[in-house]
């Protein structure tokens, strides 16, 4: 968000406002989340944390590649991705366990997992290069809105429990989101 900010992208709040809003939308309305395995007969958490984990790993891959164009970013967010890709290897190990796989396809699930970040750098950085700068800092600011989501979804875990709320949480933050704009507060 700093970079945004000293970069001069005068939109970035609102980008950093739609990848929140955007992240909240689909992991409320589109995403399934899967049940427990000795629970459900629908959903299998083992595919369903593969599949998950995998897509984390491709955007982690374009934020890497979109922020290793802005020099002062680049090693800050492989450091964070670094940090955390051995817990997330080792969860989707353990899940992949109970769900009952066998060692050698976890070896070679947890390989594609592996290799979806490098592959996401490349892509972005392919699509991003002879790009101007304000659409990097746009790519930095909406995926700044998606980690935000992340930290207070994470933080806020009583939001999760009850599906009938879904509904009255998304017009509530769009109820709070109108009534900042309306009060003129546009940082």
């Amino acid at each position: 968000i700093p970079e945004v900010i000293e970069g001069g992208f005068h939109e970035g709040g609102f980008f950093i406002l739609l990848g929140f809003t955007s992240l909240y939308i689909l992991e409320k309305f589109v995403m399934v989340h899967p049940c427990e395995e000795n629970h459900c007969h629908v959903h299998h958490i083992g595919f369903s944390a593969f599949v998950g984990l995998s897509i984390h790993n491709l955007v982690d891959g374009f934020v890497l590649g979109s922020s290793s164009l802005v020099p002062s970013l680049g090693s800050v967010v492989l450091f964070a991705i670094l940090a955390h890709k051995g817990p997330s290897a080792f969860s989707l190990s353990s899940i992949l366990l109970y769900s009952k796989y066998s060692k050698s396809k976890i070896w070679l699930l947890n390989i594609v997992f592996a290799l979806l970040i490098p592959f996401g750098a490349l892509l972005s950085s392919y699509f991003l290069s002879g790009v101007d700068r304000e659409k990097i800092l746009l790519c930095i600011a909406f995926s700044a809105g998606t980690f935000l989501h992340v930290a207070t979804s994470d933080l806020l875990p009583e939001i999760h429990k009850d599906e009938k709320w879904k509904p009255g949480n998304l017009i509530a933050l769009i109820l709070g989101i109108t009534l900042i704009l309306l009060n003129g507060h546009n940082h």
